[in-house]
């Protein structure tokens, strides 16, 4: 088998083109994903020869599938399990370039990106709205309750897609959600946009209030976040943004009177109005947990370096780079080594990294 990490095979998730080209791992219980070898000499996936030419092969009997997640895409942010939620199990609609919905470019730097009738879930159509978004998960589903003092940090920064950004409606790029068993849909703490703004509003059976409204940050402007928040009915809500305190207030947070088994879990991208706009941006060194995370108001974690010629963007693909040259795998059976050195040939292709600096 090709294993390759989350990281490596976040480059291709989700960047699907056509239906017979649809290319998925299986999720294993170390949180790396497996292919059979046979992608290497399939037409069908010749673009994406590259990239798994970086993973390794190992003997099939030394993985172990974690079967009741096999087709989710998760990685690890603060010790905790996020889950990739938005697409269906297969695409559903395809286009050339491929949409890009999600990607790693680099080390704690997350890129998601919406697009009109994308892979919406049911919900979401009965909504009207579309989501790219990571969610937290526990086996335990259990969450944060009533009385925690949840703190978050991170860096946004909207990309120059963001016509449904600035559009009247809300776009909401961080949120706690409240537990799905809840008789209220919005979240209980959300950061949104909304008409040109960027604000911070909390809901609880009292109702929904804003504490903090102002003009959207401009394309490409890092925005730093960290937020303290106490959950339940006498909760509290500290925030800062850019090391600046914008909110500093009591509010009940959270639907404390419904008896569910928590209040809120954490989910962190896009979810917005399914309007017919492509909009993209970046979320950088995401934590969050019970720990204190106040040193990060005065000293915030590095973003990943900004290329000479601007962020990151998706190249049109090459479909099929060429005939296929790879000798018959199965060379190494039971032990670990670089497919690379297997297929040497894979050099000779022409760059197919998705995020090249251009």
């Amino acid at each position: 088998m090709i294993v390759l990490t989350a990281e490596q095979y976040a480059r291709m998730v989700w960047k699907d083109q056509v239906d017979y080209a649809v290319l998925r791992g299986m999720r294993l219980s170390d949180n790396r994903y497996a292919f059979p070898e046979s992608v290497l000499t399939d037409p069908a996936h010749a673009r994406w020869r590259r990239l798994l030419a970086r993973g390794q092969i190992i003997d099939a009997s030394r993985l172990t599938v974690d079967w009741a997640t096999a087709n989710d895409f998760r990685i690890v942010v603060s010790g905790e399990q996020m889950a990739l939620d938005s697409p269906a199990p297969r695409p559903e609609t395809y286009e050339f370039p491929m949409p890009t919905l999600f990607d790693i470019p680099a080390p704690g730097l997350f890129y998601f990106e919406c697009h009109h009738n994308r892979d919406r879930p049911a919900s979401d159509r009965k909504n009207g709205r579309r989501r790219i978004e990571f969610g937290q998960i526990r086996d335990s589903d259990v969450y944060y309750v009533a009385g925690n003092t949840v703190w978050a940090s991170w860096a946004t920064i909207i990309t120059d897609k963001r016509a449904g950004f600035d559009a009247p409606g809300t776009s909401i790029i961080h949120q706690w959600h409240q537990h799905p068993g809840s008789a209220i849909a919005p979240p209980p703490f959300a950061v949104f946009l909304d008409g040109g703004t960027l604000n911070v509003g909390t809901r609880s059976p009292s109702g929904g209030i804003g504490h903090y409204s102002v003009p959207a940050p401009a394309s490409w402007a890092v925005t730093r976040f960290v937020t303290q928040v106490t959950l339940g009915q006498f909760g509290h809500i500290n925030m800062w943004i850019n090391g600046e305190q914008v909110v500093n207030v009591d509010t009940a947070v959270g639907y404390y009177n419904e008896g569910l088994p928590y209040l809120a879990y954490v989910k962190s991208g896009i979810y917005m109005d399914n309007t017919h706009t492509v909009d993209a941006l970046y979320h950088a060194n995401l934590e969050f947990g019970l720990a204190d995370l106040s040193s990060r108001i005065e000293y915030p974690l590095p973003i990943p370096p900004r290329p000479i010629i601007g962020w990151p963007r998706t190249p049109d693909p090459v479909v099929y780079p060429g005939a296929t040259v790879y000798p018959s795998h199965g060379r190494f059976p039971a032990s670990e080594h670089p497919v690379a050195d297997m297929f040497p040939g894979a050099v000779v292709y022409p760059s197919l990294d998705i995020y090249p600096h251009i």
